[in-house]
């Protein structure tokens, strides 16, 4: 496969100019990324902990502030709150939440 397509993609710069640009640059580059490392069929949460580890610090500040928005809780019998759905590691939402972000600045 082509050098090109393994090359990783680098941080993703959230500080300097359009932080969208550099969002949108930064997933075409890991979603290269994973294709010539052979992971785009990966589990969600495969790809998510190889994003995260790509992306450098600042991403992950970014994604620290918006995890809790990706677990949602219920009631159980004793009226206690439990982790209904936990999404904080999955691929595809955490990324929706990037896009977000990144559109927003």
């Amino acid at each position: 496969m082509d050098d090109h397509v393994r090359r990783r993609p680098g941080e993703v710069n959230f500080q300097d100019g359009n932080t969208e640009v550099a969002w949108t640059r930064f997933k075409q580059k890991f979603e290269m990324y994973l294709i010539g490392m052979g992971k785009e069929d990966a589990a969600p949460k495969v790809k998510w902990a190889l994003m995260m580890r790509e992306e450098g610090d600042k991403a992950l500040e970014v994604y620290n502030f918006f995890k809790a928005k990706l677990v949602t809780y219920k009631k159980n019998e004793a009226g206690e709150d439990v982790i209904d759905e936990d999404n904080s590691q999955n691929y595809d939402k955490v990324i929706e939440h990037f896009h977000q972000y990144s559109s927003e600045r």
